[in-house]
């Protein structure tokens, strides 16, 4: 019994280091312009602690905000610290041209007690429905 009730607790309540970003993201669009149906790249700066798959959701907060579906992760990021660069996410047709960030949450699954989830959210960017002629 008091194993059952050791491992519960030790499953609830060990801390759980998953990924950790330093905040210094960066939107690598040209002047951080970018047009509905085009995609915004962006890099960011981590250090991850583990291989557990992840699901990622993604929100543009803006004007508007738009959630994308959470999309379980093919672990392209590997454990240790680096810079990943992220071009899969396209602005949809109906998002009104403004300012916007972008908010990402990643939850781990460690055990089926323990689901930590880490957000952060990006730079500003410009959503416009024409760019500039001097780009």
């Amino acid at each position: 019994m008091q194993i059952v009730v050791g491992t519960g607790l030790y499953m609830a309540f060990w801390t759980m280091k998953s990924i950790v970003v330093d905040g210094t993201d960066k939107i690598l669009n040209q002047n951080k312009l970018v047009r509905p149906g085009e995609v915004l790249i962006y890099s960011f700066k981590y250090c991850k602690y583990t291989d557990k798959q992840v699901a990622i959701s993604r929100t543009l907060v803006g004007e508007t905000t738009t959630s994308y579906p959470a999309l379980p992760s093919t672990n392209r990021v590997p454990p240790g610290c680096g810079t990943a660069v992220s071009q899969n996410l396209i602005v949809p047709e109906a998002v009104v041209p403004g300012f916007y960030t972008l908010r990402l949450s990643a939850t781990y699954q460690f055990n089926p007690l323990r689901a930590p989830t880490v957000s952060y959210q990006s730079e500003r960017f410009e959503d416009c429905q024409e760019l500039p002629a001097s780009l």
